[in-house]
């Protein structure tokens, strides 16, 4: 549980997180951080904690509100994942330029193949504050994310289909902002 209120310690203990360029700002309960270039990030590192969070149904929710799109078009919101997402990982991401846009995406990592999902056209709005969250198990390939934006279920576009077994997210870094390498 990151708070973002000054610090990036993990509210429950699992792994603490380092501040590589994003400064104090307003939160949506209590100040937060504010991430304002392709180089801010909170690096929370790898820990039995933070690892394969969706391995068995995992939750992941965080308040946000973009003020653009992201490099290339693509937000990082939360990722732990390496470069090549089809070998490991995950991430949750805000889209401004693919149809659909204006949309959450969330990828996960299978041997044969990475899931990605889109949530529906102008879902996310930039400068307002959203609450997002996914609900995700990844034990089967056939399972599907529910995504939600301001507590209502999202209606989820299958841009690509995960095949073969989830990929272990283990040797990644949790990063909150842009990617961690």
């Amino acid at each position: 549980v990151y708070h973002l209120n000054g610090n990036a310690n993990d509210s429950v203990g699992a792994s603490d997180g380092a501040i590589t360029g994003a400064q104090s700002g307003a939160g949506q309960l209590a100040s937060g951080l504010d991430f304002n270039s392709n180089d801010d990030v909170v690096d929370a590192g790898s820990a039995g904690g933070v690892d394969d969070l969706f391995a068995a149904s995992g939750t992941l929710t965080a308040w946000i509100r973009p003020r653009g799109w992201g490099e290339g078009n693509f937000g990082r919101i939360v990722d732990k994942a390496s470069d090549t997402l089809a070998a490991s990982g995950w991430a949750l991401q805000v889209d401004g330029g693919q149809a659909p846009n204006h949309a959450l995406i969330f990828e996960h990592g299978f041997s044969g193949g990475p899931g990605r999902w889109n949530g529906p056209d102008s879902s996310i709005a930039l400068g307002v504050w959203s609450h997002v969250a996914v609900v995700y198990d990844a034990s089967s390939p056939s399972n599907q994310p529910v995504m939600y934006v301001n507590g209502v279920a999202q209606a989820i576009t299958v841009i690509g289909a995960p095949s073969g077994t989830r990929a272990s997210d283990a040797p990644n870094v949790l990063g909150i902002g842009d990617q961690v390498a």
